[in-house]
């Protein structure tokens, strides 16, 4: 596996271009994971402007959104109505979060107020990765999410 230098994306060895920005992949080096540590179970999320957080655990993918009662139970892994969601411009089901092995990874349900990473627009449907340090935007609500120590 090889890393894009440009939107951190894993790529197949052998890769001339990333599937998902388009950047050249060559001369880059082939990754590996660390050895000996097993991947997270755990993710933390982060809510900047908020200053709090919330781990979720036991899964490999969670389903971001905001509930509204009276239209029915949507199946969300976490409601985002208590972090303001709903003045933020969640949607009822905005977007999946993957755990994959040591990556995160976002893929917009095909949200109305959109999902961005480092303020880049996601086309619904495609899947993300998160690196490290990446604001997670759903709507106008901003997060970091970041695999558990």
């Amino acid at each position: 596996m090889i890393k894009c230098p440009k939107c951190q994306a894993n790529e197949v060895e052998g890769a001339l271009f990333c599937s998902t920005c388009g950047a050249s992949l060559i001369g880059q080096v082939s990754v590996t994971e660390p050895e000996g540590r097993k991947p997270s179970e755990k993710i933390v999320v982060n809510f900047i402007d908020l200053s709090e957080e919330c781990g979720l655990s036991g899964k490999e993918k969670y389903v971001f959104g905001r509930s509204v009662p009276s239209r029915g139970t949507h199946r969300l892994d976490l409601d985002l109505n208590h972090y303001g969601g709903y003045e933020a411009g969640v949607s009822r089901q905005h977007a999946l979060i993957k755990v994959d092995g040591y990556h995160i990874k976002v893929v917009d349900l095909n949200s109305s107020n959109r999902t961005f990473i480092d303020e880049e627009e996601l086309y619904p449907g495609n899947e993300y990765e998160l690196s490290a340090n990446s604001v997670l935007r759903l709507g106008k609500l901003r997060m970091k999410i970041r695999l558990a120590d």
